[in-house]
């Protein structure tokens, strides 16, 4: 019996089952070590999954795992709206008022999104087959919220609060700090079905609304090829000015 169970928990599986039989007592002892054993590992074996998926200062996923999750939405017919923002100045913002008010920001940040995707799951609950959004933070000021949608007319409701919820001021020792945002959007309908073109895409609508100092932008076909152009010509003025 004991050598049956340890190598089901040498293949993985640590749901030890209830003892069935009568063993000697030192043998029913063993049997328990290996019962606590197995719920260790597993405790152990969450954790590091935990810590491998998500940012450690947030505990929003991280970029590999919202890919991840992007991928699975995509391949069951799920379409999305990826809506990427970042915060305008933010390392100066942090050495005005340290990294630690900075980083209850970024918590308060993260758990402002959770809300945000409760209300829209709970509001969308109605509806037959409705996904929950999921988010991620992909960059020490960028994050990246991933809303189900059926159609585009949506978008905009959805940026509309989102933008709401984020740029109410926070109160940090009680001073008001408002946030500059820039958000760029991409979704699944209109630009692409690759997860990973459409967070390089939101990401790049984010930067672009960040440089023409507007408060969202929308990826428009072809934005990939203008930005390629400017990077290329950047360095062929580099190449000439040497």
């Amino acid at each position: 019996t004991l050598m049956n169970l340890t190598k089901e928990i040498g293949r993985g599986e640590l749901a030890v089952p209830k003892l069935d039989k009568s063993l000697p007592e030192e043998f029913t002892d063993l049997y328990q070590g290996f019962v606590l054993m197995g719920a260790a590992i597993e405790q152990r074996e969450a954790e590091i999954i935990y810590h491998a998926e998500r940012d450690v200062l947030t505990g929003l996923y991280n970029r590999y795992k919202i890919l991840n999750k992007i991928k699975y939405y995509i391949q069951s017919n799920t379409h999305l709206v990826l809506i990427t923002f970042n915060i305008k100045d933010f390392k100066a913002i942090s050495d005005t008022i340290g990294t630690h008010n900075t980083d209850i920001i970024l918590k308060q940040i993260a758990c402002r999104i959770n809300v945000y995707i409760e209300n829209i799951s709970h509001n969308e609950s109605s509806k037959e087959s409705f996904k929950k959004g999921v988010s991620a933070r992909v960059n020490s000021d960028e994050f990246l919220v991933g809303l189900p949608i059926t159609n585009t007319e949506t978008i905009v409701q959805y940026i509309e609060q989102l933008r709401i919820d984020l740029e109410r001021p926070f109160i940090i020792t009680e001073i008001k700090i408002h946030l500059n945002i820039f958000y760029g959007v991409s979704n699944s309908i209109d630009n692409d079905t690759d997860a990973e073109k459409l967070v390089s895409r939101s990401a790049l609508a984010a930067s672009t609304a960040n440089q023409n100092k507007v408060p969202v932008n929308f990826y428009q076909q072809g934005d990939d090829e203008a930005y390629l152009y400017k990077l290329h010509l950047i360095e062929e003025l580099k190449a000439a000015l040497d």
